[in-house]
């Protein structure tokens, strides 16, 4: 484990380099193998108006990477016979609601990840801002109230719908959803796999 680590250790300048030509003012890179971390490398400032560095506990804004993660956990658990990719949202989070009945009583995981169940969002709030600007418990609650702009599962809906279920079931602080279906941790669902 230590050849690797000081294998990896000799990619940080190429990672600062990378960093610097793309632009990015801050980021954190983390690798774990078998269970350790090998390497753990901060690039810039997480504010960079005030200077403040970046550290391997800086909290950024993930956006739609949260839904491979979702995507591989979810998946994990239909192969292992705890869920089915069809089984409708209503069935696993009693709380979710939509304006239309439609949405509400059919909408999928596949729907949620694929953005097209027609409802609009991503384009009136972001869920994770810092600050947020609204609270994980608030999501399920929100997107009730969102309105349907493109019919249920039509091709244009994908552009359209934005509700990330990775949002609310992964990204989030408390990832209280999956975590009830696995009775694990997220990290330990992917890692123990």
């Amino acid at each position: 484990m230590r050849d690797l680590a000081r294998t990896l250790g000799l990619l940080a300048p190429v990672m600062t380099q990378i960093a610097r030509i793309s632009g990015v003012p801050g980021v954190s890179i983390g690798v774990f193998h078998h269970g350790g971390v090998v390497l753990r490398h901060s690039i810039g400032y997480r504010d960079l108006d005030a200077k403040l560095p970046t550290t391997s506990t800086t909290i950024y804004p993930i956006g739609s990477l949260s839904k491979a993660f979702t995507a591989s956990i979810y998946g994990i658990l239909v192969d292992e016979g705890i869920l089915e990719w069809n089984t409708p949202i209503r069935h696993l989070l009693p709380e979710f609601r939509s304006r239309s009945k439609e949405v509400q009583s059919l909408t999928t995981a596949v729907d949620l990840l694929s953005h097209r169940t027609g409802v609009a969002g991503g384009e009136t709030f972001y869920f994770h801002a810092q600050p947020l600007l609204l609270d994980d418990s608030s999501v399920v609650a929100t997107f009730a109230e969102l309105p349907q702009t493109q019919p249920f599962t039509a091709p244009d809906a994908v552009q359209q719908s934005r509700l990330r279920l990775g949002q609310h079931g992964y990204e989030s602080k408390n990832r209280p959803k999956l975590r009830r279906l696995t009775s694990v941790s997220d990290s330990a669902a992917l890692g123990s796999r």
